[in-house]
């Protein structure tokens, strides 16, 4: 069973999530056989009790739960719905996974290993940035207004990035990152990136006990530095820049590469439904999309947790969000008061999440599995601190 589990977390890591073109039905069978071992294996951690002990595992089980329930009970459930489906149970697998994995074996060599991981990833990610925007990679140079969506999966690591007890590391990642996702001109990046910073410096501040010259010194050497790599980017790209955020001037409507008129069009639809059934359930899984086809003749995403799960799930949808949310601010408050390093990378992972809900989207996403790879360490890490404590 294990080895099947590798070989389609593989398979759908490689070849699945995100693929596009027409769907037949000689791929129906893998993927039948996929939603088995993925549910199966799902089941199986939800009997565990550490997983089951932790309210968040459980909330977002039952915003998947939820998800799964509309899809599977859909009038129109076919093919494409075993392919959202299997997408879905994949993102709560691997959550479960880490999860489970890390509270058993959270050690030196593993932690190595996460470092590693994390180092390679962001070195990577942050080149592939900044090659295409130089043309490095060859093809067309990217200086027009073009954000790179890849500065989204960057930025998960950042979290990671502060876990990682190396003082040096950390430092150069964090430049690194600020370097590629500033070069992506992906403006919800940036300025997720920017109220993360922004904590990390006011928990640092209040918290962390180092506070010899060296370490002060230090810290300032790394805000310079990355201010002027801001500096330098903004005085090669300040055309860029402007035109990236100039519609943030605009009217309700069009701000935000025109997705005013996508919320807008979402909100009332559901709002001016008349139903009970649709305020308190949604319209369901996809009806965004059906929405935006009808509207535009393009099925568009929501390009936002909030306006997809309110139109898609209805108050109920909405309110597992909400309480989901709030849970991560009440982890962050215990966190500061204990005086726990862990309070700036759960900061971070909060803030990343919390921005993407609300201009991009999460939970229908395949790139939140690193976030929620993050959110599984950063949970055993947080166990494992309530033990001690006891």
């Amino acid at each position: 069973m294990l080895t099947s589990i590798l070989f389609l977390l593989v398979y759908d890591l490689l070849n699945e999530v995100g693929k596009r073109g027409e769907v037949t039905q000689a791929r129906n069978l893998p993927r039948i056989y996929r939603i088995l071992i993925l549910f199966i294996s799902g089941w199986f951690y939800l009997l565990i009790n550490k997983i089951k002990r932790v309210k968040f595992n459980r909330l977002l089980i039952c915003i998947y739960g939820l998800i799964s329930l509309h899809i599977v009970s859909s009038s129109t459930f076919g093919l494409d719905s075993l392919i959202s489906l299997s997408k879905l149970l994949y993102l709560l697998f691997v959550y479960l996974f880490f999860f489970k994995f890390y509270s058993l074996f959270f050690n030196n060599l593993t932690i190595k290993y996460l470092n590693l991981f994390v180092f390679a990833s962001v070195v990577a990610v942050s080149l592939h940035i900044i090659g295409s925007r130089f043309g490095i990679l060859g093809g067309e140079v990217l200086l027009k207004t073009y954000g790179d969506n890849n500065s989204y999966i960057l930025l998960s690591f950042l979290p990671m990035i502060f876990v990682n007890r190396n003082l040096k590391t950390r430092r150069i990642l964090i430049i690194i990152t600020v370097f590629g996702v500033f070069l992506s001109l992906k403006r919800g990046a940036m300025v997720a990136l920017l109220f993360c910073m922004l904590g990390a410096y006011f928990f640092d501040k209040k918290i962390i006990q180092k506070k010899d010259v060296i370490h002060k010194f230090k810290n300032f050497f790394v805000i310079v530095f990355s201010v002027l790599i801001l500096f330098s980017l903004y005085s090669k790209f300040s055309d860029l820049f402007i035109e990236r955020f100039d519609d943030f001037s605009s009217d309700e409507e069009s701000i935000g590469s025109g997705r005013g008129n996508i919320y807008t069009s979402i909100w009332e639809d559901w709002f001016q439904s008349d139903s009970f059934t649709t305020y308190f359930l949604g319209n369901g899984y996809n009806s965004v999309q059906v929405l935006t086809k009808r509207i535009t003749g393009s099925a568009l995403m929501a390009h936002s947790d909030t306006f997809n799960f309110i139109h898609s799930y209805g108050l109920l949808g909405i309110g597992l969000l909400l309480l989901f949310t709030i849970y991560q601010l009440k982890i962050i408050r215990k966190l500061f008061i204990i005086k726990s390093e862990l309070v700036i990378p759960y900061y971070m992972l909060f803030i990343i999440f919390f921005f993407k809900s609300i201009y991009s989207g999460n939970f229908e996403s395949p790139n939140f599995v690193y976030l929620l790879i993050s959110f599984a360490i950063l949970n055993v890490l947080i166990s494992n601190l309530k033990i001690k404590s006891q």
